[in-house]
C-alpha cells in the first residue's frame, strides 16, 4: 500500500461510494415494463404512432438500456401474458421433411436386402487379416484451398 493511504480511509471512501451508488436500472426490462402504468404509457405511445426505436430512445434517456428488438420481444410477451395467453409464442406444427423420410426408407430397405450387414465403403480398403490388428489410419488434415491451388514457385 502507498504510504499516504490508510486502510481506514480506504474503507471509509468505499463505504461512502456504496451508499451513494445508484444502479443504472432497477431490475430487468420485463419487470419494469410489466408495471401497469408503464404498460399503459407504452400502449399510448404505440397508439400515437411511435415505433420501437422511438420508445427505446425515450427509455435510454431515462437510463434503461435496451434494443428495439429486445424491447419488441419483451413487450410482446408481456401483452400476450396479459391477454391470458401463455408466456411464449405458440409453437407451429412442423412440416414433414420428405427428403429425410425418403433417405430413412431407402437406408432401411438396403439393410434388409443385405441381411443387415453394413456395406463396405468403396473408397476405403478392406480389412486385411494379419497377426496384429492394424491401427486405424488417421484422416488427413484439411488443406486450405488457397494453399492447395498454389502453383510451385
Amino acid at each position: 500500500m502507498p504510504e499516504g493511504l490508510k486502510p481506514s480511509k480506504l474503507a471509509e471512501a468505499l463505504n461512502k461510494a456504496a451508499e451513494d451508488f445508484v444502479p443504472k436500472s432497477k431490475g430487468t426490462l420485463a419487470a419494469q415494463l410489466e408495471d401497469p402504468d408503464v404498460k399503459d404509457a407504452i400502449i399510448n405511445m404505440r397508439r400515437k404512432g411511435m415505433t420501437a426505436v422511438d420508445i427505446v430512445g425515450v427509455l435510454k434517456t431515462l437510463g434503461i438500456e435496451t434494443t428495439p428488438s429486445s424491447f419488441n420481444s419483451t413487450f410482446g410477451r408481456i401483452l400476450r401474458k396479459a391477454k391470458g395467453g401463455i408466456d411464449a409464442k405458440p409453437k407451429k406444427d412442423r412440416k414433414p421433411n420428405k427428403a429425410a423420410d425418403a433417405s430413412a426408407l431407402s437406408a432401411g430397405s438396403s439393410e434388409e436386402s443385405t441381411g443387415g450387414a453394413p456395406k463396405e465403403s468403396e473408397g476405403k480398403p478392406g480389412k486385411t487379416s494379419g497377426a496384429t490388428p492394424e491401427k486405424a489410419t488417421a484422416a488427413k488434415p484439411a488443406v486450405s484451398p488457397a494453399y492447395r491451388d498454389r502453383k510451385s514457385l
